[in-house]
């Protein structure tokens, strides 16, 4: 579900402190980013999860439940 995928990003962001455990991490092509933040959308795609909806700088991907976007992508 969406609500649990925000949850997991935003436990793993330490702000400007070293992050012992790891961050969410998204692979674009053949570039990694890191994803620091997501909010959770009003709409629900019904396409199954996973699938990126919406590309470009803040990329919208289908879940269990709404549709959710990342935000605060950096490499």
């Amino acid at each position: 579900p969406a609500e649990a995928i925000r949850r997991q990003i935003a436990a793993l962001d330490f702000g400007n402190y070293r992050n012992p455990l790891g961050a969410p991490k998204l692979l674009f092509g053949t570039r990694m980013v890191l994803v620091q933040e997501a909010t959770i959308l009003e709409s629900r795609n019904g396409a199954a999860p996973g699938t990126v909806i919406m590309g470009g700088d803040t990329p919208v991907i289908a879940t269990g439940s709404n549709d959710i976007r990342l935000d605060r992508l950096t490499d």
